[in-house]
């Protein structure tokens, strides 16, 4: 993983590694699991059974499966969590999915099929240009759903589950930045 920007040209398209190589030099990136090993062993070693049953992914039995493994581990880390756990039942995909709810505490309720498929409860405007802004001014008559330009005079519980995401992404990088981590909430969209 140390020398991703270096693989990377063949796989992704120049301005992609130019941001890639950008992160990289600031210290935003790689993030590895072991950034988050704190926090994700802490809740999985305090929550009880029943709580971990509401957390996404956590299906058949994993909540206990969870709790017995992080007891017998030799080593508290992340990768020794994910490697013990793996079975052909649970795979390495589905237990990191686990662990990323369990990291940003999403519930089976808020990830449902029925939650799902209602759609994004707003349109979160990233960026514009003069072209786009006329737009936006008839879509904020006309859309059927509210149209954010600044996150921090709206609320809705999809737009404060990705904030914590976006938080929490911070709290893993090397070089931790308080205004960077809450720009999703603070920053207003680019204008072109």
């Amino acid at each position: 993983m140390a020398h991703a920007p270096q693989a990377a040209p063949p796989y992704v398209p120049p301005p992609t590694l130019a941001i890639l190589h950008r992160e990289w030099q600031e210290g935003r990136a790689p993030i590895h699991w072991e950034r988050f090993a704190q926090p994700l062993l802490h809740l999985a070693a305090t929550r009880r059974a029943s709580e971990l049953e509401r957390i996404a992914e956590v299906t058949e039995g994993l909540e206990h499966r969870l709790s017995r493994t992080l007891a017998q581990l030799p080593e508290p880390s992340v990768e020794a969590l994910l490697n013990a756990l793996k079975t052909k039942r649970y795979t390495r995909t589905k237990l990191q999915r686990m662990l990323a709810h369990l990291l940003l505490n999403h519930t089976k309720a808020e990830c449902s099929p029925e939650r799902l498929v209602a759609g994004p409860g707003y349109l979160r405007v990233l960026g514009f240009n003069t072209q786009g802004q006329s737009l936006l001014k008839r879509m904020k008559k006309t859309a059927s759903l509210p149209v954010v330009l600044k996150p921090s005079t709206f609320t809705h519980n999809q737009l404060e589950l990705d904030i914590q995401a976006q938080v929490a992404y911070g709290l893993g990088c090397e070089l931790r930045d308080t205004r960077r981590m809450f720009s999703d909430y603070y920053e207003s969209p680019v204008r072109l």
